[in-house]
């Protein structure tokens, strides 16, 4: 798969796109919910040309792609 909205993300957006867990404190298994910023699909969409559903939907695969990879 290319990655296309990955590479242009800031490092702590990539962190939270690939984490699993909410935080060592809570309680192990209960999973994380990676929501985009609002901010973040407006710059990645006008960057790509893209409307912001479509890059929502990108970021999406990618996360799962990247997880299948990791994990």
């Amino acid at each position: 798969m290319e990655l296309t909205c990955y590479p242009l993300m800031q490092q702590k957006s990539r962190l939270c796109m690939t984490r699993i867990v909410r935080q060592r404190r809570s309680k192990w298994g209960r999973g994380y919910q990676y929501v985009p910023r609002q901010g973040l699909v407006q710059r990645l969409a006008t960057e790509l040309g893209w409307t912001e559903e479509a890059v929502r939907n990108q970021i999406k695969e990618e996360r799962d792609w990247l997880l299948k990879q990791l994990y």
